[in-house]
């Protein structure tokens, strides 16, 4: 799981933002908690914030580090890595920062990364078997050092180019402690944005064997929401046109929801289900991944499609379903959810930007209040800070 992840100079982000999921010393809510050594951490986090205030860059921040490691050629482009410093200012004689602690197997890792659009400016990776603390290695431009590995890690150096992550590198070769912390950042956590629905690729031959897989937890998932789905079929689709870009309503593969009405099964290809449907299916499956194996589930607006009381609902679910060490971390703008019911005072963060463009990143446990505050009008009367200073638009009656 998470414990801790910051990016710097990245997109909207210029200082140092920083999601700590640490718990304080609450008692509300310790089922969506999960302990580590001494500590406990938050299996849940809701992030909050006005438009434009940087609730997508950080997703996408650790959706950009998951893909240099996941995609073969690191996310490079024309051989410069995916370098998107801060966006009004000119950045680009600072590297990026990437940091996040995190939990394999009941091992600590603390993985580090600076870079531009030319080459890694440092990276390093420390874990601490039986609670102590060991480096890796480290990398500053070309010069490495290594820790309880130097046989092990130092012929791969010459084999690392200067754009290439060096985690990378070493997990390639199988070198185990690599490999563990590779396969969480690569395959534990899931990123989604566009509200989840980019998850529902029917292109991806795996989601397909999902579907099939999991069909009666989707079928119940969508019952909890109220939609009466009684089987989901997939197959070929005859309309396929591969001239034209990949999408649900021009895919290979062509899924049908079946409905009952007054004892008549009907069926309804999935690209003419509401949106809001389409989305539940994408996060079933994500959902799914977690509730079975540990993982961090981390989501862009998943309630930007579904009604107030199905988006309370599936949070409410999440402590109760999900692996001992999984992790719901999401966006969003909708504030009925935002209560002692359903999270803890730490569990709730808030994105702001000042006059500056200056971005920081905070919780609802840095201020006094107590479970039984309502935090949603609290919030909404701008006690928190975190929200637009909205003006009433008027069209300029000159304009003709």
């Amino acid at each position: 799981m998470i414990l801790k992840f910051s990016v710097e100079n990245y997109g909207l982000f210029q200082n140092q933002v920083t999601l700590d999921l640490s718990c304080g010393c609450y008692k509300e809510h310790l089922d969506a908690t999960a302990p580590f050594g001494d500590n406990r951490y938050n299996k849940m986090a809701a992030v909050f914030g006005p438009n434009a205030s940087g609730k997508t860059t950080l997703v996408r921040a650790l959706t950009n580090l998951k893909n240099m490691l996941r995609l073969e050629n690191g996310g490079l482009r024309k051989g410069l890595l995916p370098f998107n410093p801060f966006a009004f200012e000119d950045g680009s004689d600072q590297p990026t920062l990437y940091h996040i602690v995190f939990t394999k197997d009941h091992v600590l890792f603390d993985y580090l990364l600076m870079f531009n659009q030319d080459a890694i400016t440092y990276e390093s990776l420390h874990y601490a078997p039986k609670g102590r603390r060991k480096l890796v290695f480290e990398r500053s431009e070309n010069h490495y050092t290594f820790g309880a590995f130097p046989e092990d890690l130092n012929t791969l150096v010459p084999t690392c180019p200067k754009n290439q992550l060096f985690l990378k590198t070493a997990n390639t070769v199988k070198f185990k402690v690599a490999q563990k912390a590779f396969g969480f950042l690569v395959n534990d956590v899931v990123t989604l944005d566009k509200g989840g629905i980019s998850y529902l690729d029917a292109n991806d031959e795996a989601n397909v064997e999902r579907i099939l897989e999991d069909k009666s937890f989707l079928i119940d998932f969508l019952h909890s929401a109220d939609i009466e789905v009684t089987d989901i079929e997939v197959g070929p689709n005859r309309d396929y046109d591969p001239q034209f870009p990949k999408s649900i309503d021009n895919s290979p593969n062509h899924w049908i929801l079946s409905h009952a009405n007054q004892g008549i099964t009907y069926g309804l290809p999935l690209e003419q289900e509401s949106a809001g449907t389409q989305q539940l299916i994408a996060l079933a499956l994500a959902f799914k991944q977690v509730f079975d194996h540990n993982g961090s589930l981390v989501l862009d607006e998943p309630g930007n499609l579904l009604h107030p009381a199905v988006l309370k609902g599936l949070i409410r679910s999440f402590p109760v379903n999900s692996a001992p060490e999984s992790q719901l971390i999401f966006t969003t703008h909708n504030t009925f959810i935002m209560c002692d019911e359903l999270f803890r005072r730490d569990q709730i963060w808030f994105l702001n930007k000042d006059n500056n463009d200056r971005i920081e990143l905070f919780s609802l446990a840095d201020f006094q209040v107590r479970p039984t505050d309502n935090y949603e009008r609290d919030y909404l009367l701008g006690r928190y800070g975190a929200v637009p200073a909205v003006i009433t638009f008027l069209k300029d009656d000159r304009i003709k």
